[in-house]
């Protein structure tokens, strides 16, 4: 359905345990999505694995403004892939994983900046 979304611009999917299963299935359907402008996955229980196919995604899309990741399980791997997405997406200005506690404040410093 995100794949072909061409008007909800805000999706909230907090506290659903989705897993890197769901986190892998968004990450597919944000790729070619240029209308959902926030994400917010927090307390969802996803780890390196989804972590590493939102970052991946975020390579492609092209609309995405705000994604929130708080409280979820990825490690400091998992945040670092998130780093080049941040130096080559143009349109994501504010990404969140506040904590994770396998995400020390320096790692999450670098990846903002």
């Amino acid at each position: 359905m995100l794949k072909t979304n061409t008007t909800l611009a805000f999706l909230v999917v907090a506290s659903n345990e989705i897993g890197d299963a769901g986190a892998s299935a968004l990450a597919g359907a944000l790729e070619n999505n240029s209308t959902l402008a926030v994400l917010a996955l927090d307390r969802n229980d996803i780890k390196n694995e989804g972590a590493t196919a939102l970052a991946r995604s975020l390579l492609r899309n092209s609309g995405l403004a705000v994604l929130t990741l708080d409280t979820n399980d990825f490690d400091e791997d998992g945040a670092f892939e998130f780093e080049e997405a941040m130096t080559k997406n143009t349109t994501l200005v504010d990404l969140s994983f506040d904590s994770c506690v396998s995400v020390s404040s320096e790692t999450a410093e670098s990846v903002h900046s």
